[in-house]
């Protein structure tokens, strides 16, 4: 193996020479600082304002949601693959919501195992 200036090269052995220098970047072609990554650019996307018209007026929505009023009219007549997806998010937006109200009202396992037991006292009343 050739050594240079009795520094032995091999695995995990790079030379000095061509090992980063401290505060140089990897990868100096990568993306750009300041540059909007793919997150960034969909969120400006969907937040921007469009003329839609409703109920015969012309009003303007974010193109989120004429995106989803769009996806209701097709599940209305019949697409399966709209009404699949349109309730794919109504499962979303419930999920997201009850883990909002759990982090903003907290039950502990004894509270959730007492408000069962009276859920099913009830429940036995009523048969």
């Amino acid at each position: 193996m050739p050594e240079k200036d009795n520094y032995p090269v091999g695995k995990y052995r790079t030379p000095e020479d061509t090992r980063f220098k401290p505060g140089e970047s990897g990868n100096k072609r990568g993306r750009p600082k300041g540059s909007k990554n793919r997150n960034t650019m969909i969120r400006k996307v969907l937040s921007e304002l469009v003329t839609a018209e409703m109920g015969g007026s012309k009003k303007k929505i974010t193109v989120s949601e004429a995106s989803v009023r769009r996806l209701s009219q097709i599940a209305l007549k019949g697409d399966r693959a709209a009404i699949m997806s349109l309730l794919q998010l109504w499962k979303e937006t419930e999920d997201s919501l009850a883990a909002e109200r759990d982090a903003e009202y907290p039950f502990s396992e004894v509270d959730r195992q007492m408000i069962e037991d009276i859920y099913a006292r009830m429940k036995a009343c009523e048969e």
